[in-house]
């Protein structure tokens, strides 16, 4: 079984596995048309590379293989649309939709991205089937069980509410629905991820709302993937520098007071954190 179809933290040796090494191949030739549609906008925040990043390189494999295994085997055959949470504008989505066969919605909170994603799914061949829609502070704007998968990558580390966020997760999913999720945590308490508290805090949200779909395995202190062991580590990057002083680093100073100064997002040591679940039927 490939050791991609578990939960935890990612491991380098993870990065030898058979299954991600051909994801990754896949992802990046599919990445490769879609940059050449011209995808981004003047002044879009992040790099245009999303796959070639410290964590991207196991996080988009992992959620791809395990996507893949649930709509292979049935388990995800209850509703069409997928979820992209957190989406930016990226190939993945686009990627999921022409493989899978099925609809995906892209939510981001910018609503600057939705002529991009409209403008490139025609591009991409499956205009129609990928579309967006903007988050705002309140509830998702999805209906009660209206999507059969949501998937998240990196983004739960910047919700000020991550808990509340689980609780609507479940809600638009549909009975047995499945959330596929990553998350960047904290290995220092200076760190731009997720604290050891707050760690806590979501893990105890998703046994709440979802049971576990992969067992969580065991990964060695010495094997853990990190952003400064991964072969692609963190280095500071122009493309970073507004979205990270306007976002994250500041609201983790502003929400959790008697915590050290964050460090700049660039010194951080985080590592990556796994996890799909089902829709638990009865909170």
């Amino acid at each position: 079984m490939s050791s991609l179809l578990t939960n935890g933290f990612a491991s380098l040796s993870d990065l030898s596995d058979p299954d991600l090494r051909a994801a990754m191949k896949e992802l990046t030739e599919f990445q490769d048309s879609f940059l050449g549609t011209g995808p981004h906008d003047p002044g879009y925040p992040w790099p245009p590379d999303a796959l070639h990043w410290w964590s991207r390189v196991w996080e988009y494999p992992y959620v791809w293989t395990n996507l893949q295994s649930l709509t292979s085997n049935g388990s995800n055959s209850n509703g069409a649309t997928i979820l992209d949470f957190g989406s930016g504008v990226t190939a993945f989505p686009f990627f999921v939709a022409k493989k899978l066969n099925k609809d995906v919605v892209c939510m981001d909170t910018d609503g600057s991205f939705a002529g991009s994603i409209a403008r490139t799914a025609r591009a991409l061949g499956v205009g129609g089937h990928v579309s967006f829609l903007q988050d705002t502070d309140g509830p998702l704007p999805m209906k009660d069980a209206s999507v059969g998968c949501v998937y998240s990558v990196s983004v739960l580390e910047h919700i000020p509410e991550a808990n509340r966020l689980l609780g609507e997760f479940h809600r638009i999913l549909n009975p047995g629905g499945i959330l596929v999720l990553t998350m960047d945590v904290s290995l220092r308490l200076q760190d731009t991820g997720i604290s050891a508290a707050e760690y806590r805090r979501i893990h105890e949200s998703l046994f709440r709302f979802f049971d576990p779909v992969n067992a969580r395995r065991p990964v060695h202190p010495t094997d853990v993937l990190t952003s400064q062991n991964s072969p692609l580590p963190i280095r500071k990057s122009a493309p970073f520098r507004t979205k990270i002083k306007t976002g994250s680093r500041l609201f983790l100073e502003n929400r959790l007071p008697g915590r050290p100064k964050i460090l700049p997002w660039w010194k951080s040591l985080l590592c990556c954190d796994g996890f799909v679940g089902r829709k638990r039927a009865h909170l």
